[in-house]
């Protein structure tokens, strides 16, 4: 009976979002409204190009292999010389033969053209080192594949972005991919700099701008990595760089002809070149590739710090059985207290499970009758606890992992982590939360939710460790000393969005917030205290819902970990109707 109405429960919230998606504006369309040059904005831009007094030159390698296509080729050579930016060169290496494609006579077409000849028995990579360390090229590099195109105005955009990012040194856009008939599709949008992502996989793209100087200090391509080389050479790159000198540029600059997954060589290449990164950042982790994934465990600490967990709860002895029995039996990880907040429970049955616990030494109990108001509930908790770390767990959450707190602890304690989540699915199986995007619904929301737990997401990031701007508090661990920095959770927020208040402070100090799913529990979400469906309930959530946009604007409308060109409606990674920055309106104000 009760897997029947899951079954039901599931169906509806399926038809729900789907309805949702058919009203979604299709790729074609946005085109059309959003991405689309006319004339008029080419001739206004390249007027912009000319006066502008920063006008670096960019260096675009290209290899030419015996077997690539003659018209990608063809096109790909096309798509840099129509770059309405004209400060380009174009280093061409090749074997000397090109699929029948006459090499020598396009490189005459334009003096911007270099044909350089890779000797016999050298690499590929032979041929790009040299020309970066020998051939002096522009102040940045880019390698871009021959049946790939640039947009007109990639370049364009890119100097534009240059000049507004003096740190940048290392520059990556959104892309998409175009087939023989010139349909574009699949639109890969991209989030701002995240690191975790980029160990997972390369979501950087095979095309990036990449500073000259930093790309010879990094060492240049690496043979020992052929098949995965530019990903290689990204983690060396990027591994010396702040945070503010990898910018990402939203905006769809290049059109791959295939978009086509890693083969196996390159996903095991892939995988020895994050091996060799984390391996050079001291970082003690092991590395499994797991569907074209990496997933990075990281190692115990070699001494295990004291966590505190943290309760809330009040009556429910079906939930509060539940949750404190498989914290208590089930956790493998030994240093650990359980702080249980019992709010003013009046029901016997739980009464009776509370004088239970209190007998384990690991159980302590803290009564607080008041109103509810999970921020103060939390706060008193975390003023007695003796914990190095806490663990916020909501009572309605099930531990079925024995090692969650184990892989919680291994990721909180890495440097510059401040709070990590993770990932929670409904007793269906279905996804419940997979990480917060801002902005959703007005102030934020779960993207994915009731998809199933395999089904695919976009980027697999449901499936993937990587920075988030918040995480639920459902099941969120930080440090006591993070913890009391920033003065704890805001008690104006008694209910919602209190975890991702807290999320946006721990980002305020400079520290990470990490989505780990490869901690997955059950949530029986808000089945403690119901539904926000009474006017008082509706009230409150409508004042926490203005207190949130009024405290955190410019967050809510730009989630680093999101895309502007991705909704806020629904729940998210659906095209944005308008995106929230708009290419034609910026191409209009370059500067």
């Amino acid at each position: 009976m009760k897997n029947q109405l899951l079954r039901k429960i599931s169906l509806w919230n399926r038809a729900r979002l789907d309805k949702r998606r058919s009203a979604e504006i299709s790729y074609p369309q946005w085109i059309k409204a959003h991405d689309t040059l006319t004339p008029a904005t080419i001739k206004a831009l390249a007027d912009q190009v000319s006066k502008a007094s920063f006008k670096p030159l960019i260096t675009l390698i290209l290899d030419v292999q015996a077997f690539v296509q003659p018209k990608g080729l063809r096109d790909t050579i096309q798509s840099v010389r129509e770059q309405i930016y004209p400060h380009w060169e174009l280093l061409i290496h090749h074997t000397g033969t090109a699929n029948n494609v006459d090499l020598q006579e396009l490189a005459g077409q334009d003096d911007r053209l270099t044909l350089i000849n890779i000797p016999a028995g050298s690499s590929w990579i032979d041929g790009v080192n040299a020309s970066v360390y020998n051939k002096a090229p522009g102040s940045f590099i880019l390698r871009i594949n021959p049946d790939g195109l640039l947009r007109k105005h990639a370049l364009a955009m890119l100097v534009k972005a240059m000049a507004a990012n003096a740190q940048g040194r290392v520059f990556y856009w959104d892309e998409d991919s175009i087939d023989g008939r010139g349909q574009r599709h699949a639109p890969l949008f991209k989030p701002k700099w995240n690191a975790h992502l980029l160990q997972a996989k390369n979501y950087l793209g095979q095309l990036c701008a990449i500073e000259t100087q930093l790309w010879q200090q990094a060492g240049g391509l690496k043979a020992n990595f052929s098949h995965a080389a530019m990903y290689d050479l990204l983690l060396r790159c990027t591994e010396r760089l702040s945070d503010q000198a990898i910018v990402h540029i939203p905006f769809i600059l290049y059109h791959a002809h295939s978009r086509h997954d890693a083969d196996a060589q390159a996903l095991q290449a892939g995988h020895q070149a994050v091996q060799a990164h984390l391996k050079r950042m001291g970082i003690l982790a092991t590395v499994t590739l797991e569907d074209g994934i990496n997933r990075v465990d990281y190692d115990a600490p070699s001494m295990p710090p004291h966590v505190s967990i943290i309760i809330p709860s009040r009556d429910r002895p079906e939930l509060l059985k539940k949750c404190v029995t498989t914290v208590l039996n089930v956790t493998t990880y030994a240093h650990f207290e359980l702080l249980f907040i019992d709010n003013g429970t009046t029901n016997e049955e739980a009464l009776q499970l509370i004088q239970e616990f209190a007998r384990n030494p690991r159980f302590k109990l803290l009564v607080d009758k008041s109103p509810f108001n999970y921020s103060s509930l939390n706060n008193q908790g975390a003023a007695i606890a003796t914990g190095d770390l806490l663990c916020m767990l909501n009572n309605d959450v099930e531990i079925t992992d024995p090692r969650w707190l184990d892989k919680l602890v291994a990721v909180c304690v890495q440097d510059n982590v401040g709070v990590v989540g993770a990932r929670l699915l409904l007793p269906s199986g279905q996804i419940q939360h997979a990480g917060v995007v801002l902005g959703i619904g007005g102030v934020a929301g779960h993207p994915f939710s009731y998809k199933r737990g395999n089904a695919p997401t976009y980027m697999n990031r449901a499936k993937i460790m990587h920075e988030l701007s918040a995480v639920t508090g459902a099941c969120l661990m930080t440090s006591k000393d993070v913890f009391e920095r920033v003065g704890g959770l805001d008690e104006k927020l008694q209910v919602a969005f209190n975890d991702v208040d807290f999320c946006l402070r721990v980002r305020q100090l400079g520290k990470k917030v990490i989505y780990a799913p490869q901690v997955e529990l059950i949530h029986h979400e808000s089945a403690s205290r119901g539904k926000d469906d009474t006017v008082e309930k509706k009230t409150r959530f409508a004042t926490e819902i203005k207190y949130m946009q009024k405290k955190w604007p410019t967050w809510l409308n730009n989630d680093p970990a999101y895309n502007p060109n991705l909704t806020l409606k629904s729940d998210g990674f659906s095209l944005a109707d308008p995106p929230r920055v708009n290419m034609l309106t910026e191409l209009a104000h370059a500067g």
